[in-house]
């Protein structure tokens, strides 16, 4: 009797476990819902046109810079009008059309909204999940983050290689009309390329190091709100560090091939280094072997302006930005062991940082209050009389910018002209006068304390 009491009593409990369990699970299923937005009478299935930045290519290398604009996951954070958390909307439907031009579908509650979107960031583990409904902007900026081991690299290789990237929509009405709606993202990391200049002869080099990196970043800017991001002036920009980051010593090394070291360097934003602590300064140490010797040797080089050897200013590394690192020249070896080029200063090498802005489809440089903005800084001829344009702006005066050439062929020739006189646009039209131009040439633009090199081939 005890028994069929016992039997019928767990039946019962079966019973009410299953219909809380039916319940749970409908709750689930609901949240799910929320979170991925089906399809409702109160919802609005849009299609968004993500712009990427656009990253020209140096002629005298081979690297796919298109990965750096792959998008492999899209999340849309809705914020109320007041800024507060209401939830994620995930894409669907993500067509990578070309290198700056992509697609995805997302289905979106009508009403106004300031929208966040990011791309990559569940493919990269970033912090998604601790987002919560009502959180402040400010909050959620501080939680969402990227992640990396100290000894990670950013391997354009690796299958699962995608850069996060962030994009702002201040205000936005979504009702049954809304169909589409364009979005400009931003890379959250910088890149670094080093190169040898062609006129150093008497060294190799080998590889380059990244010293003193951070193992974090912010998908998105704590400036978020500044028009620099929409109107491409990029001079109020800082980086978006934590105070209470710690950096990683490192070294994380790569190796150079054919005197470059090009499309492998990705990293977080640090802040400017300073004299007093350079111990502690983002940098980087150079490899390479001088004249004949077969050992090598190493140099450090800061992110930096420089005068000769000295650091004129030291640079912040930014997202979105491509720091441009050109040796010019190398007087001695240097030394034996990296560890002791971290510790000291810049020593037996002469070296130039140029930062690249890749953002509103320029490639943008800039040094104090001067600028300038080409629409490419790759020429590709396919015959002999080819014409091809660069356009330029630029707030320098037209007698303060000189332009030469790295080579001494006469595959190609210039022309370059003010396009209207009142106006801070230039052309330059440079002439193909060869069947084949060799590659890794370029034409030099300088003014001020700025320079430019456009490869031709």
């Amino acid at each position: 009797m005890k028994t069929n009491q016992s039997i019928k009593l767990i039946k019962s409990w079966t019973l009410v476990c299953l219909v809380l369990l039916g319940v749970c699970l409908n709750s689930c299923a609901f949240e799910e819902s929320k979170s991925l937005s089906v399809d409702s009478a109160e919802d609005a299935l849009v299609t968004f046109a993500i712009n990427t930045s656009s990253s020209a290519t140096p002629s005298a290398f081979a690297s796919d810079y298109s990965l750096e604009s792959e998008v492999k996951d899209v999340s849309v954070l809705v914020f109320n009008t007041d800024n507060t958390f209401y939830y994620t909307a995930n894409g669907v439907n993500i067509k990578n059309e070309n290198r700056s031009t992509k697609t995805f579908d997302v289905r979106l509650p009508t009403g106004t909204w300031h929208l966040m979107v990011l791309a990559n960031a569940r493919t990269q583990k970033g912090t998604l999940s601790e987002l919560k409904e009502g959180m402040s902007l400010d909050k959620a900026v501080e939680k969402l983050l990227i992640h990396r081991k100290k000894e990670k690299k950013w391997n354009p290789s690796a299958s699962d290689f995608c850069v996060p990237m962030w994009g702002n929509i201040a205000m936005q009405t979504i009702d049954e009309n809304t169909s589409s709606i364009e979005v400009s993202l931003v890379r959250m990391l910088a890149k670094v390329e080093v190169t040898l200049a062609e006129s150093v002869k008497n060294f190799e080099l080998t590889s380059v190091s990244l010293y003193n990196y951070y193992t974090q970043g912010k998908i998105i800017p704590t400036n978020y709100e500044d028009a620099c991001w929409t109107s491409g002036h990029i001079d109020n920009t800082y980086p978006s560090v934590a105070s209470h980051w710690e950096k990683e010593r490192g070294p994380l090394s790569y190796p150079a091939i054919n005197n470059a070291c090009v499309g492998l360097i990705y990293t977080f934003e640090a802040e400017k280094g300073t004299k007093e602590n350079h111990i502690n300064n983002t940098c980087l140490v150079i490899g390479g072997k001088y004249k004949e010797q077969q050992t090598e040797t190493y140099y450090r080089v800061d992110f930096a302006n420089y005068n000769g050897m000295q650091v004129a200013n030291y640079l912040d590394v930014l997202r979105n930005h491509n720091y441009e690192v050109d040796i010019l020249g190398v007087s001695s070896s240097g030394f034996i062991d990296k560890e002791d080029a971290l510790e000291s200063t810049v020593v037996n090498i002469t070296a130039t940082v140029t930062p690249w802005i890749d953002m509103m489809c320029e490639n943008v440089i800039y040094c104090g209050a001067y600028y300038m903005a080409f629409s490419t800084r790759s020429l590709q001829f396919k015959e002999r009389g080819e014409k091809l344009e660069v356009i330029i702006h630029t707030n320098l005066k037209e007698s303060e910018i000189k332009i030469t050439r790295d080579s001494t062929s006469d595959d190609f020739s210039w022309n370059f002209n003010r396009n209207v006189k009142e106006t801070e646009e230039y052309t330059l039209t440079v002439t193909s006068n060869s069947d084949s131009i060799s590659p890794s040439q370029h034409i030099i633009i300088e003014g001020k304390s700025l320079r430019v090199k456009i490869g031709v081939s």
